[in-house]
């Protein structure tokens, strides 16, 4: 006789309430038994893993994957591009600094070693340009990369106490080798019969032509008592004393002032 899983067997038979009933032995846990017993002679059960720590093997292995971990970063970082600003101490109107940014341009392509993103100039409350900055794009971060930038900067005709900075790595690295002069042309205190009469590009005409060879107008600015010229070049001093004969003799150059601008 079978039910399910268990097997029974009939051994004989007994009285029971006055009827004949057999006798039904369940040899299930005997032969579970048995099986039992049939692994355990035969070794079929396993024996457990022993398992053992090694301290120096599991060091060796987090030194491993720690190496090459911060290779993979030096090898990232060395090959990573940069964001440098050009902070130009040159009063330029943004007309004048978009002619400046496509010569940089100009340069970074031919190196092969960036481009120009963008730029702004600044003003002061008055009004009046202040200084400009100029945005580079560095195609790696390496510093022969920077310093190679510097080397083209300069020749273009860059003002003293400008600097180009930058970030990852940080660095702030001075270069200009021009000097500024701002010519202010008294636009109020005059005679009307002045204004009239004189122009102020035959102004821009002759202080150029006395500078030829030191200096030159690099931009300008019309504000409401004043229009500014602003002049860059080898040395201050000498555009001055240039310029300063025409100054003292021409009507319209009569309340002007000159400053140093860079």
């Amino acid at each position: 006789m079978k039910f399910g899983y268990f097997k029974y067997k009939t051994i004989g038979w007994k009285i029971e309430n006055g009827k004949n009933v057999p006798i039904i032995e369940n040899n299930h846990n005997k032969e579970y038994k048995k099986t039992s017993d049939n692994m355990e002679d035969k070794g079929t059960s396993k024996p457990e893993k022993q398992y053992s720590f090694n301290r120096e093997s599991f060091l060796k292995k987090i030194k491993r994957a720690l190496s090459k971990a911060f290779h993979r970063k030096s090898v990232n970082k060395k090959n990573q591009t940069m964001e440098v600003t050009l902070n130009l101490n040159a009063r330029l109107q943004p007309t004048h600094r978009h002619k400046l940014e496509d010569i940089i341009q100009n340069l970074l392509e031919k190196e092969k070693i960036g481009t120009v993103t963008g730029g702004g100039t600044l003003l002061n409350t008055d009004g009046e340009f202040s200084c400009c900055n100029i945005d580079i794009h560095l195609n790696d971060n390496n510093p022969n990369t920077i310093k190679r930038l510097v080397e083209i900067l300069n020749p273009v005709g860059i003002p003293k106490g400008s600097i180009l900075q930058g970030t990852e790595p940080d660095f702030k690295t001075e270069l200009g080798t021009l000097e500024g002069l701002g010519y202010y042309s008294n636009g109020t205190d005059l005679p009307d019969e002045v204004y009239k009469s004189y122009d102020i590009n035959y102004v821009i005409e002759q202080m150029e032509k006395a500078m030829e060879g030191i200096g030159c107008l690099y931009s300008f600015w019309e504000g409401k008592a004043y229009t500014a010229l602003y002049f860059y070049g080898t040395s201050y001093e000498e555009m001055k004393r240039k310029i300063e004969p025409f100054v003292a003799s021409y009507p319209l150059c009569q309340k002007s002032r000159i400053e140093r601008i860079a």
